[in-house]
């Protein structure tokens, strides 16, 4: 996937490669919240990557089990996000800012 961060008057200002994703929301320090599936080896995770606000990975964190995809994140009020995700099931979990 790739990442494309435009300006107010239509021009690219930058693009990035990023992973397999399926939601992307802006925080609150102007950066990205990415969410999603990656493989670890074979087996597919959860994937949920920060950014800048000119689309720099930050970082990124992976969860669960085989099969497991972050369908959905959301900013919190502390700062941290809250993910809910599909596997074997639905899923929740929270993350800090960091």
């Amino acid at each position: 996937m790739w990442l494309f961060l435009g300006r107010s008057s239509g021009h690219l200002s930058t693009k990035k490669e990023m992973r397999a994703i399926d939601v992307v929301r802006q925080t609150s320090d102007d950066g990205y919240i990415l969410a999603g599936q990656t493989n670890e080896g074979d087996t597919p995770v959860a994937l949920v990557i920060k950014t800048d606000s000119l689309g720099n990975q930050i970082w990124d964190r992976t969860f669960g089990t085989y099969g497991n995809s972050a369908q959905d994140i959301q900013q919190i009020s502390d700062g941290g996000y809250i993910i809910a995700g599909y596997g074997f099931g639905p899923w929740i979990a929270k993350v800090g800012s960091n």
